[in-house]
């Protein structure tokens, strides 16, 4: 699965909340109608380390097809578990 990373940035993404790429490693929210979405927050894990973010953050939504981890430091950070459109 891809994994996008970023540090330092807080955004207000909520489950069920459709995103796009921006660039290499940011995403954006998006209305969920929009050709412009490409990605579906299935859920999200707050207090995970970038490494853990990586290993099994998203264990709990298998359907996820990618990972997005932002964070202050690599130590502790939220993984945002997303599925592909």
């Amino acid at each position: 699965s891809d994994v996008f990373e970023r540090m330092g940035e807080r955004g207000q993404i909520k489950v069920d909340d459709c995103v796009k790429q921006v660039g290499t490693d940011r995403v954006e929210k998006v209305d969920c109608t929009s050709s412009e979405a490409k990605f579906k927050v299935l859920g999200i894990k707050e207090g995970v380390s970038q490494a853990g973010a990586r290993l099994n953050a998203c264990d709990a939504w298998p359907d996820a097809t990618s990972i997005y981890w932002t964070g202050r430091t690599s130590a502790s950070g939220t993984a945002y578990c997303l599925k592909g459109l």
